[in-house]
């Protein structure tokens, strides 16, 4: 009987000497609000990855699905945001014979100045015009992500180091 009470109290003694920290870590800031960053979610980076993909196929319905009504894609090269309802989604990629891009890295993250669900990625970009213009690009890209699970803004900066 002694062996039985034994093995029941060595898991139940185990398991109250560990401890959670329930606490959220944070480091970073942003030097505007001083606010701190934290670590964000997987799920955001599946969403994203779902994005990618979806303009790699020229997909305009799943493309459609992931983002808010309005989109608002501040491209590097332009000193001002372009403004998509969703509805242009098909305007938008019709522009395009075909799109490649590859992907770096994802980071979530969140930030009370910036967004509470915000995924960095770098990527390797190669846009295929119907026109037969081709862009190479190696860009930075910060996702932003609402509580519907939408990506409502993209905000990109260029890399003049190269596509590689």
């Amino acid at each position: 009987m002694k062996k039985i009470i034994l093995l029941f109290l060595i898991p139940i003694m185990i398991l109250s000497c560990q401890t959670t920290n329930e606490e959220e870590k944070s480091a970073g800031v942003w030097v505007l609000s001083g606010d701190k960053y934290t670590l964000g979610s997987d799920r955001d980076v599946e969403i994203v990855k779902k994005m990618i993909k979806s303009f790699n196929d020229l997909n305009t319905n799943e493309l459609s699905e992931l983002i808010a009504d309005t989109i608002n894609f501040y491209p590097f090269n332009s000193p001002i945001a372009i403004k998509l309802p969703n509805s242009a989604m098909e305007t938008f990629t019709s522009q395009y014979d075909s799109v490649e891009t590859k992907s770096i890295h994802f980071l979530p993250y969140s930030n009370d100045a910036q967004g509470k669900r915000i995924v960095q990625t770098i990527q390797n970009e190669n846009l295929y015009y119907k026109d037969g213009r081709i862009d190479s690009l190696h860009v930075l890209n910060l996702w932003f992500i609402n509580n519907e699970n939408k990506i409502y803004s993209i905000r990109q900066f260029n890399a003049a180091w190269g596509n590689n």
